[in-house]
């Protein structure tokens, strides 16, 4: 809000326990000249006796870390795939619906994907020989398939 320009914010020193002074709002006279800022400062109530600091994991209910938090938030489960219902059906040949079920997976042995597993390679479509050879362009955008 007060749209400092960043080269400033190093040095930037002071902390929340320079303005709160016996419990009370001591707002400096330069965020005063703000008077935006200073309503929405004004606005936090401060507690009358002081709380011992902790540390909270906000991605829990109650604030505490445990392994198992911790293990869910940097593996998050994946997401629930709809639309792998829809493609095994008897209605459709098995080998459309296991390409199709690679491709949204991003699974299939394009020189794309074969790159990223560390295949050096030249990659050209066999099809259109104008782009890349990726599962996008072989399905979505080749204009000869």
């Amino acid at each position: 809000m007060l749209e400092l320009p960043t080269h400033l914010f190093p040095s930037l020193k002071a902390t929340l326990a320079f303005i709160i002074t016996d419990g009370k709002w001591n707002i400096p006279r330069i965020i005063l000249d703000f008077p935006l800022v200073a309503a929405q400062i004004m606005q936090v109530t401060l507690l009358v006796s002081p709380l011992p600091d902790k540390c909270a994991w906000i991605h829990s209910p109650d604030e505490e870390l445990s392994s198992k938090l911790a293990f869910q938030f940097l593996n998050p489960a994946p997401p629930n795939l709809d639309w792998a219902t829809a493609i095994w059906r008897p209605c459709i040949p098995p080998s459309h619906s296991f390409i199709f079920w690679r491709f949204m997976l991003s699974k299939l042995p394009t020189d794309e994907n074969l790159q990223l597993r560390g295949c050096t390679l030249v990659s050209m479509c066999p099809l259109c020989y104008n782009e890349v050879e990726s599962s996008t362009h072989l399905f979505l955008e080749c204009a000869f398939s």
